[in-house]
């Protein structure tokens, strides 16, 4: 990280809780889009996303079905925070699907942990278990 890069990150960290309660103030006025509370804001885009995605991570706001930003009621914000911890997970976890990094990695751990059990090289079993084990994923 350049000499520049990290003063940015020190002043913006010093200045989020700042944000973060600007950004609860103009949600108890009523929800807000992204858009609409940046302008509301007059922060930058990226600044104000930023701030919003780690504060619904907290589960102290979320996104009404009309994809504006709310409040999460105090008996709520465990509940959104993990609400929103399972979808970051589960698009992650799809994403490593579609690329076959899951079966990269297995495949990767299979090997290691093949060759520390059998120094003998026995690539041809490996081989047809992993086989075995892609055929069950897909399938």
């Amino acid at each position: 990280m350049s000499h520049n890069s990290t003063q940015a990150f020190i002043e913006s960290n010093a200045y989020a809780p700042k944000l973060d309660n600007k950004i609860f103030a103009a949600l108890a006025e009523r929800p807000y889009s992204l858009k609409a509370i940046v302008a509301h804001l007059k922060q930058k885009h990226q600044t104000v996303s930023a701030r919003l995605s780690l504060i619904h991570d907290q589960g102290y706001v979320f996104l009404n079905t009309n994809g504006r930003y709310e409040l999460t009621p105090q008996d709520r914000i465990e509940v959104v925070a993990t609400q929103r911890a399972d979808a970051k997970y589960r698009k992650w976890e799809k994403k490593g699907e579609e690329h076959g990094w899951f079966m990269k990695r297995l495949e990767a751990v299979f090997n290691k942990v093949a060759a520390e059990q059998n120094p003998v090289n026995n690539n041809s079993k490996q081989l047809s278990i992993l086989d075995d084990i892609q055929e069950r994923n897909i399938g």
